[in-house]
């Protein structure tokens, strides 16, 4: 990483001829598919997974009709509480909300999702936690279900890789190192108490 050409280096690693380089810019659009780490939060703060899903979401107003949530068993609890806050407003603006956790139930195409919000909630064995091989899997397995249950292309997801253990991270930047596969994450500004008072999508 330090002495030599990693872009040459990562051309040859992915067989690519080139590797567009983009430009950090703070996330304004949003997507139909989102790809994000449910994390523990304290209670009162959200993680940045629910504040990705409100970013593409919008009570609606948003693009987003999909979301895949990577799960750790410590962190199920309080995902579930806020996915329960997201399905209580989205049913009091009348869209519909469905929450899945079984892995072989499909969603809907985009052709018939109207105005709806659909989670799928993985929850990982504890041991595949800090394993980034198995994250990079199940990442990549995602695009493609993605693609045939919903028709979704690569580029109408995009993949939120912050949260979770720093094994889950790497596996989820690796399975989005393809040019269509667009990452996000969260940028949080601290006081001098290290409490959060601002936060940007990036």
């Amino acid at each position: 990483v330090y002495f030599t050409n990693l872009t040459r280096r990562l051309r040859l690693l992915l067989g690519q001829d080139a590797i567009e380089i983009a430009n950090v810019v703070p996330l304004t659009d949003t997507f139909f598919g989102l790809i994000a780490i449910a994390s523990f939060s304290k209670r009162g703060k959200m993680t940045p997974a629910e504040i990705a899903i409100r970013h593409h979401w919008r009570n609606g107003k948003g693009r987003l009709r999909y979301c895949w949530l990577l799960c750790t068993p410590d962190a199920l609890k309080t995902t579930q509480l806020f996915l329960s806050q997201i399905e209580q407003e989205s049913l009091e603006q009348r869209h519909q909300f469905y929450l899945y956790y079984n892995s072989e139930q499909s969603m809907p195409p985009i052709t018939k999702a109207g105005i709806s919000l659909h989670v799928r909630l993985i929850v990982l064995e504890s041991d595949r936690i800090n394993d980034p091989n198995h994250i990079r899997e199940l990442v990549d397995n995602l695009y493609d279900i993605a693609q045939q249950q919903t028709g979704l292309p690569p580029a109408d997801v995009i993949a939120d890789y912050t949260g979770g253990t720093k094994s889950m991270t790497a596996g989820m930047v690796l399975a989005c190192s393809s040019p269509d596969r667009t990452l996000q994450y969260l940028v949080s500004e601290y006081n001098q108490a290290g409490n959060i008072v601002d936060s940007q999508l990036m």
